[in-house]
């Protein structure tokens, strides 16, 4: 058994994932300068480390730094020469989209989470984008930390300490692959069997960190198709007395062993764990492993590195950067496939591989696991440290010389003007239209023969748009009416940038000032 006692009643601990704990969504920030357009909606991380070592006041008007996780058509922003802009977009698969290579080619540098996305863009953006380095994300070496004993670590946890658990942190999503998951631990026990290894099979666990219901997959279908539902643990939490536990899969909702209420539930994003919490559960496991298609970073591998604790991961995206900067242990990737919402590449690894990887893994001997963990611990202080995260921002904005408006905030007005009422001559061929648009109703000459220019002219030609399950009818009125809002747009920003027109007092913004208040 991997529990001492009633598996419902053992362990105590909550869950809440702080994936990069040292950043936040907030007005101030690395280097979120809300103030360059008075006050900005957009959500951007920053480093509490590069806070202490930047003063963001003095740069709200030089710099906007941007943590792309999907690419929107910010090379239109309406006030994209005023400031100096710099991406780090989550390169997760390649290729990139076309329309995601030209925004970042025309931003002022681009960063990255991985070696891995570092190489792909370099890659495809042909020389023409302003890569800058890699600035994987830190974990906090203070919190994710190994267990001083970790014998006494699980027996206080409520587990054997002599249990064999591999573990993982996953969101119960499309693209974390929990039935492949499932499958390659119900290959790995069925090997033990067949090669004599019963008492190996009888004590290894899968302790999966997840919610249900969620926008992926149905774990008790899954369970029951392997036959696995007395060999994988979960992390419930009580909502009504905040009371974690873990227990054999008992469905979305069951009774708390503390108050008796039938509150407890997996842990999801609102409800869970601290990071403490969470490096507490991650000090049982003996191996970890991210199984998924691809990843434009995962956080948890790293945690689970800093833990001291071997990382096995899909040999593809920023897995393999993690695999490989940790010393882990890489699967085999079985086939690729084409994903039809990015167009990317995307990675299925190889079940029977994998079984294999967990069967050889379990067979070393205890004292070559554990320098096998000491390597990752070393290698997470080396690779994914804030300081040196940190560092490479500073060095960056240390670095950067401002050109022509970036900074100039009190710049006078531009007028822009209002577009032309009528529309261009019927006579005009589609691809002169779409030139119209662009130089006589946004005004933006710059984006002739690009591919924001393609884009809508394949539109036109076409006559649709996909829009989610649907596709929208497009028509030169329906792009006449896209490209005048965003001249609207422009002017309205202009209008407030000058202080002509009142800003609109938004909710966000009010906490914004709350919040900046409070720091003081």
């Amino acid at each position: 058994m991997v529990l001492k006692k009633d598996i419902e009643a053992a362990a105590y601990f909550a869950f809440r994932k702080s994936q990069l704990k040292a950043m936040h969504t907030e007005r101030l920030g690395m280097i979120h300068v809300s103030d360059i357009i008075k006050e900005c909606p957009r959500e951007v991380y920053y480093n509490k480390y590069v806070e202490k070592t930047i003063n963001t006041r003095d740069m709200k008007s030089l710099f906007y730094g941007q943590v792309v996780h999907s690419a929107t058509n910010m090379s239109t922003n309406p006030k994209d020469n005023l400031f100096h802009l710099a991406f780090i977009p989550t390169v997760d698969s390649a290729p990139q989209k076309d329309d995601w290579l030209e925004i970042f080619m025309g931003a002022d540098g681009v960063l990255s989470y991985t070696d891995y996305g570092y190489k792909v863009l370099e890659e495809e953006g042909g020389g023409e984008i302003p890569l800058v380095s890699t600035a994987s994300p830190g974990v906090d070496l203070n919190i994710f930390k190994p267990a001083r004993d970790k014998a006494q670590h699980r027996s206080n946890m409520g587990f054997y300490p002599d249990a064999n658990i591999i573990g993982t942190v996953m969101r119960n999503q499309a693209r974390k692959l929990y039935p492949d998951l499932f499958q390659a631990f119900r290959k790995f026990l069925d090997n033990c069997y067949a090669t004599g290894e019963q008492d190996l099979a009888r004590n290894t666990y899968l302790y999966v960190h997840c919610s249900y219901p969620d926008l992926g997959w149905e774990i008790p279908e899954l369970l029951a198709e392997h036959g696995i539902g007395r060999k994988v643990i979960f992390t419930y939490i009580c909502k009504n007395c905040e009371n974690p536990f873990c227990a054999l899969f008992r469905d979305a909702r069951t009774v708390c062993p503390r108050c008796n209420y039938a509150s407890a539930v997996l842990p999801n994003p609102s409800v869970g764990l601290t990071p403490f919490q969470l490096a507490q559960v991650i000090n049982t496991f003996d191996v970890y492993i991210q199984y998924a298609v691809c990843e434009g970073f995962g956080m948890p591998q790293v945690e689970a590195a800093a833990c001291g604790v071997p990382v096995m991961a899909v040999d593809y995206s920023a897995m393999e950067d993690v695999v490989k900067n940790t010393g882990g242990i890489p699967l085999k990737v079985g086939r690729m496939y084409r994903d039809v919402g990015t167009g990317a590449y995307r990675a299925l690894p190889d079940n029977d591989a994998c079984a294999d990887q967990i069967m050889k893994f379990f067979k070393k001997p205890v004292a070559m696991r554990r320098v096998m963990g000491n390597k990752a611990r070393k290698a997470t202080e080396l690779h994914y440290n804030w300081d040196k995260t940190a560092k490479i921002w500073e060095e960056y904005f240390d670095g950067v010389e401002l050109k022509d408006l970036q900074g100039k905030w009190s710049s006078p007005a531009r007028p822009h003007g209002k577009p032309p009422a009528m529309p261009a001559p019927e006579s005009m061929s589609n691809p002169a239209y779409i030139d119209w648009l662009i130089t006589k109703v946004m005004r933006e000459p710059k984006y002739l023969n690009t591919r924001f220019a393609m884009k809508y002219l394949r539109q036109l030609n076409y006559g649709g748009r996909p829009s989610g399950r649907e596709m929208l009818t497009v028509s030169r009125d329906t792009l006449y009416k896209d490209m005048s809002s965003w001249a609207e747009s422009k002017s309205d920003c202009e209008l407030a940038r000058t202080g002509q027109v009142p800003l609109m007092n938004m909710d966000f913004i009010e906490y914004a000032h709350q919040r900046e208040k409070y720091l003081k």
